[in-house]
Formats: structure tokens, sequence, C-alpha cells
């Protein structure tokens, strides 16, 4: 519940940055098949109050999961990796650090949906982080990574015209698409 509470939030915080940059706002990018963002401040289901609300909310209950979690745990590891996956999940798009719009986006979400979410659950469940639990949550975190890298693609130009500098922008559809593969291949290896 914490984890999905505080994934929950950052993507509300993304949508209020992607929004406030112009790019889910853009009319090249709402015309994609599969926009990344939810496009609730664009179609006007919720304000930017409501979506900012509602963030708080569940970093809020995500936080009360992570005290309660590490009350059972010795040395605060719960907290300290519930603090790393919420800095680093809500600089994803907020400034300053912006870290999607500056093209570290694919590392960080292998990070987020990898190591840190997989090794924080083994160690909640069994109190240590195996080689087996991190080497499986490198797993999850590559296919993570690799969606969001070939997502980036059918958006490249709405990106680039909004400042987004993913991997797909920087290099080109045509030297982007040369690492699918290799992304592709990699979860199995």
């Amino acid at each position: 519940a914490g984890l999905v509470a505080l994934q929950a939030g950052v993507n509300l915080v993304n949508d209020l940055y992607d929004d406030a940059s112009g790019l889910d706002a853009d009319p090249e990018f709402a015309r994609l098949a599969f926009p990344l963002g939810s496009r609730v401040l664009q179609d006007g289901s919720l304000s930017r109050a409501a979506v900012k609300r509602a963030a708080v909310l569940l970093f809020g209950l995500g936080a009360v999961c992570g005290v309660v979690l590490d009350a059972v745990h010795a040395g605060h590891v719960v907290l300290a990796l519930g603090l790393v996956g919420f800095a680093l999940g809500f600089a994803y798009t907020a400034p300053p650090l912006r870290i999607a719009y500056r093209g570290f986006g694919e590392p960080i979400t292998f990070a987020l949906f990898g190591p840190v979410a997989g090794g924080g659950a083994s160690y909640v469940y069994t109190g240590s982080v195996s080689g087996g639990a991190l080497a499986a949550s490198c797993v999850v975190g590559l296919f993570a990574m690799t969606i969001l890298f070939l997502h980036h693609f059918p958006q490249r130009d709405a990106d680039a015209k909004h400042g987004k500098r993913t991997p797909v922008v920087r290099l080109g559809p045509v030297r982007a698409g040369r690492l699918v593969p290799a992304m592709l291949a990699a979860p199995f290896a």
C-alpha cells in the first residue's frame, strides 16, 4: 500500500510539472494513442489544486505506511528507502532537478522500480536483502525502464519541443532504436 501510494503521488506530481511545461497540453502529445500522464488536468477532470491535494494525501499515506513498517525493523532502512524513492520520484519532473527533462528518467526508473522497490520489499518481508532479491528486482526495473524508453519514440517531437531531453530526443530515433534489442534482451539475461 505504501509503495502504491508513493507511486501514485509521484505520478500526480509528474502530471503537474509536465502540464506546467506545456508538454501534456501539447496537441501533438494529446493525439498519441498512449500518452504518458493521466490527462486529468487537460480534460478538466481535476484542478491543479485538487491534484496537489491528492498527491499530498498519497504521500502522507505512503509516509504512514513507511513509519509503521520502519517501527518493525531496526536502523530506519525502510524510512531511508522511502525518502530516497520520494525524493527521486518527486524530482523526476519537478524543478530544480527535472531528472526526466535532463535525459536521466530511464536510469532513475530502473533504480526505483527495480532495486529500491524490490530491495525494500525484500527487506520489509525478510529483514535483509539477498542477492536473489536484488537480481529479481533488477529484472523488474529493466522492464520498467524499457517500457518508458519505448514510450518516448512516438512522443519524441513533443518532448523535444518542450525541453524534455529523453534519450530518444538526444540520440534520435535511429540511434535510439539500435538500443532496443539489447534493452529487450537484458531482463532475460
